[in-house]
């Protein structure tokens, strides 16, 4: 998961010179999370993985509620 949060940084920062500073928070807490990961039976393993996810998916859902409903309007109001 780490490794993929770091991919969808790193092609932010290649395709509009941003760093999505979430997505990067959350990847640094799962590789401090993997020696934790490794000591615990693998469905708590899990758990701590989808509490990171379900936690980053949450605050951009909120975050990025304004832009969302200004595109979907914006699309909208164009016609045919």
């Amino acid at each position: 998961m780490a490794v993929y949060l770091l991919a969808h940084v790193g092609f932010l920062w290649r395709t509009a010179r941003r760093v999505g500073h979430p997505r990067l928070v959350v990847a640094a807490l799962a590789l401090a999370l993997v020696p934790v990961a490794g000591r615990v039976p693998a469905l708590a393993a899990l758990a701590m993985v989808a509490v990171l996810t379900g936690g980053l998916v949450t605050y951009e859902c909120i975050r990025f509620a304004p832009v969302r409903d200004q595109v979907r309007h914006a699309a909208g109001s164009s016609g045919p």
